[in-house]
């Protein structure tokens, strides 16, 4: 009987801690991209959130590419809303299953989200959670 009531009472906080991936878009190659946990990271328009890109069941073969059909990454962005200004921080790279494939670690440099881009997408989703 403890065991249940316990598990009844821990049943919600862990419903509340699983935050789901919010719909951002899809790319031209059918790329379809999450958005989750955009937070703000000080008071200069800097802010971080996490991507999720889900590649499609069927993709066109590629020998260069990482990624294969189902994969899908999670990568950790910066991003400065008043700049329009990206960055990567770093991410992962899974196959369908669930198994990490790549691991991206470095920092790199923020860039201009080029208008009418999926970086752009990223950034007003983004910095629109942060003023609501």
């Amino acid at each position: 009987m403890k065991k249940l009531l316990l598990l009844l009472l821990l049943s919600p906080t862990f419903a509340f801690a699983q935050e789901d991936w919010e719909y951002v878009g899809t790319s031209t190659k059918q790329d379809e991209f999450y958005i989750r946990r955009v937070a703000k990271k000080d008071n200069h328009g800097k802010i971080t959130f996490w991507i999720k890109m889900q590649k499609p069941e069927r993709i066109e073969k590629s020998e260069a590419s990482v990624y294969k059909s189902g994969d899908y990454s999670v990568t950790k962005y910066e991003g400065n809303c008043s700049e329009m200004t990206l960055r990567i921080l770093g991410g992962i790279l899974y196959n369908k299953k669930g198994d990490s494939k790549v691991t991206l670690v470095e920092n790199y440099d923020s860039d201009i989200a080029m208008p009418d881009s999926i970086a752009e997408t990223f950034l007003d989703v983004a910095c629109k959670k942060i003023i609501e």
